[in-house]
């Protein structure tokens, strides 16, 4: 080895070595003679920072101004006890104006059942107070008037769920929730996470809140883009799954003539249909805003 070349390396090390090994200076002299003396700092507390509520925090936040939210959806549903599939799928509008009940149309045209695919037109109306199923091929509607409490099917637990924008507060007052990490556990819901980063939670319902007896848990996974979601996954306490995956999401378009249309629903009564509504008790009143 060339002694010439490693001289200069070495004299650096030499320079760091003599000026780390000096001893400190005295103080400074001020004007009259008096040394002056460094302010000491105050040792800093470590803030630790809870994954948990910074990511549900962030959701909050990430839907606090969505007033229309658009996508396309297909959904799965699954009973391994009898070895049942059914996906469907087609598109959501979602409409939420200051201080009222979300509303949305959810049309799905297709579905597959094996690999059998087919056109089975189904629209789920909510109007505010009325959840609505009009299954078009079988002539067949079912109503539901929520009640109570039961205010929002779009929330964490509801009939639909839809989470966007859920309360931090809200969230873990009703439920158990903890960050996983593991995607493909769904593979149902796999092209909703590609060209994107998402954070998925998983939440259980505690003890004392009624969807405690409907399912076991949710996992909800969110586009750390925008923190709109992109997939929900739910399992009940038979096994049986129930899966929703968001694509192509718009967030407050102006929605067309036909949009609207849509979002307002009509609910078939001719007689050539049956309708099956299902009202809240006389005791109970009614949820929501809407007729």
């Amino acid at each position: 080895m060339n002694p010439l070349r490693i001289r200069p390396v070495l004299l650096s090390i030499c320079i760091l070595l003599l000026t780390a090994c000096q001893p400190s200076p005295p103080p400074a002299a001020a004007p009259g003679g008096s040394a002056i003396t460094a302010p000491v700092s105050e040792p800093q507390t470590e803030v630790t920072v809870d994954p948990v509520l910074e990511t549900l925090q962030r959701i909050e936040a990430g839907g606090r101004d969505v007033r229309i939210f658009t996508a396309t959806v297909a959904v799965e549903r699954t009973e391994p006890l009898f070895d049942k599939r059914d996906v469907r799928r087609g598109d959501v509008l979602y409409e939420k104006q200051d201080g009222a009940t979300p509303r949305f149309a959810v049309h799905l045209e297709q579905r597959q059942v094996g690999r059998r695919l087919e056109n089975r037109p189904k629209r789920i109306l909510f109007d505010g107070r009325w959840l609505t199923e009009i299954d078009e091929p079988k002539k067949q509607v079912i109503r539901w008037e929520l009640c109570g409490d039961e205010v929002d099917p779009t929330r964490l637990g509801g009939r639909f769920p839809l989470p966007v924008g859920q309360p931090a507060a809200d969230v873990l007052a009703r439920y158990h929730v903890e960050l996983i990490e593991d995607a493909s556990r769904h593979e149902f819901l796999t092209p909703a996470f590609e060209d994107r980063t998402v954070i998925g939670l998983r939440i259980v319902p505690r003890d004392d809140v009624p969807s405690a007896d409907d399912f076991k848990h949710v996992d909800l996974w969110y586009d750390t883009a925008n923190w709109l979601p992109v997939g929900v996954a739910m399992l009940d306490e038979e096994g049986n799954t129930r899966r929703l995956r968001l694509a192509d999401a718009r967030v407050n378009p102006e929605l067309d003539e036909e949009q609207r249309r849509r979002l307002a629903g009509t609910v078939p009564t001719t007689a050539d249909w049956v309708v099956d509504e299902r009202r809240c008790p006389e005791d109970v009143e009614p949820a929501g805003d809407g007729e």
